[in-house]
């Protein structure tokens, strides 16, 4: 369980959360570069965690929630209102936060501690505030938990100048511990963001879409697959299968393109989930697949992906497109061969 202290502000008093495993931990910060010192701060690293670990266990039931449950309430369209919907919120980002925890654990040592301190700097500030806002909206008292903790999600324009710079020369670092990871590791989101979009035109099955007059690439429809498979995928004139919900692909797209157009960023237990989710789209099948030819298959490229009446999706992407560009004959699609399409293709 969760301990709070009240302290005297002089303008009234504040209940913030006890986390003295989390500076003891950071009195270690600047220790000599010994075996010793090492293995002296990881201990007290892990005491941290196991400390965090102590209460998601206390919070958390132990069945474990679904991913197609927890995305839509970790990644809101919209300010979540309900307080319901709030405590679900905090509940699944200490339950994300528990498993980054329990994989740091597996892979801290005494040889890499060092390079863990900008990220337990930002995750300790993550847990004060999830754990804070989690116990004000439980408690029936109105008791508020104010954090004490404070840290920035969103990068400047410097912040990201800088970021690229360090990324770009990153072998003249003469240690990672000196790189300030904080700044680099939003550009994971950038990735996720091309992976979905290149993923989502690979599944449909075409290279490019074209201004039929000019020949260049129209660049408004960077997004249109997933628009389309948003869209149209529900309907029964073809199907594309997917071995995780589809919705969930849709939603973290939304929520890296925020990202993109605002600078503004989640932490790295949330994406380290996201990378998670997503990567479900790429564990190849156990065993080959029949498709349309009556052949089978087993790519090792892509996962379990599976399209039915391809000719059908194909023509109405096309109609798709048309009616975005206010009539046929406005825009060409450049179809890739039925053999790289990203899926199996079950049925023409």
């Amino acid at each position: 369980m969760a301990t709070f202290k009240t302290i005297n502000t002089g303008a009234g008093s504040i209940n913030i959360l006890v986390m003295d495993e989390w500076k003891k931990a950071f009195k270690y910060r600047n220790h000599p570069k010994t075996k010793k010192a090492r293995e002296s701060f990881k201990k007290k690293v892990f005491d941290f965690l196991d400390w965090f670990l102590n209460y998601a266990n206390s919070v958390l039931p132990p069945k474990p929630y679904k991913e197609e449950t927890m995305i839509p309430i970790l990644l809101p369209l919209k300010a979540i209102q309900s307080q319901t919907n709030l405590i679900s919120h905090f509940r699944y980002k200490t339950y994300i936060l528990r498993e980054y925890v329990n994989h740091l654990k597996s892979v801290m040592n005494q040889s890499n501690i060092d390079r863990y301190e900008h990220e337990l700097l930002f995750l300790g500030s993550e847990m004060d505030y999830t754990i804070c806002s989690l116990e004000t909206l439980k408690n029936r008292a109105g008791t508020v938990f104010t954090p004490h903790i404070h840290s920035s999600y969103e990068l400047m324009t410097r912040d990201i100048f800088s970021a690229a710079t360090e990324l770009l020369f990153i072998e003249e670092a003469p240690d990672i511990a000196n790189i300030y990871l904080r700044d680099l590791k939003p550009n994971v989101i950038f990735q996720i963001r091309q992976f979905i979009e290149i993923i989502g035109k690979n599944i449909i099955g075409y290279r490019d879409i074209c201004n039929a007059n000019t020949g260049e690439s129209i660049h408004k429809f960077t997004q249109i697959a997933w628009e389309f498979i948003e869209a149209k995928n529900d309907k029964s004139t073809w199907k594309i299968a997917f071995p995780v919900d589809q919705n969930i692909i849709v939603r973290i797209n939304k929520w890296s393109n925020r990202f993109v157009h605002s600078g503004k960023f989640t932490p790295n237990y949330m994406q380290a989930f996201l990378l998670k989710c997503l990567g479900k789209l790429l564990i190849p099948v156990q065993s080959p697949v029949t498709i349309f030819d009556g052949t089978n298959h087993q790519s090792l490229l892509y996962g379990d992906i599976k399209i039915t009446k391809y000719n059908d999706l194909m023509n109405e992407f096309q109609a798709y497109i048309d009616t975005k560009m206010g009539g046929p004959g406005k825009a060409i699609i450049h179809w890739l061969p039925k053999d790289k399409v990203h899926a199996y293709i079950i049925s023409l």
